[in-house]
């Protein structure tokens, strides 16, 4: 919306459509090629069965539908990243990159004696 007049506004952008966690993962695993470490709790309170962006606002006011269907992106993701890693234009260090914000130094500690 940098181009639009609506200052301050926020806008949901995906699909409009939902997905379930299984169906997520179940895509992530198909474009990496890896199974997923999955342990199945019961569900938790705020839990939700599955999500879904309400995109109406920014149809309205920007014009934005999605170019892309959720598994073609997720495919395009996992595949700029493999790429990105195979020519170490990223690193995966999931102490530093964990949320975004890096993970306390005393739970990086706390997993190497657990690991040891």
């Amino acid at each position: 919306s940098i181009d639009r007049p609506y200052p301050y506004q926020i806008f949901n952008l995906g699909k409009g459509a939902g997905t379930s966690l299984n169906e997520f993962i179940g895509i992530v695993e198909k474009y990496t090629g890896k199974e997923a470490n999955k342990v199945i709790l019961p569900d938790q309170p705020g839990d939700v069965p599955y999500t879904c962006a309400d995109v109406s606002k920014a149809e309205r006011l920007l014009g934005y539908r999605s170019k892309v269907t959720f598994e073609e992106g997720i495919e395009k993701t996992a595949r700029w990243y493999q790429e990105a890693f195979a020519n170490h234009e990223i690193e995966v260090c999931p102490e530093r990159q964990a949320n975004g914000l890096g993970r306390s130094p005393s739970m990086v500690m706390l997993q190497a004696t657990i690991s040891t």
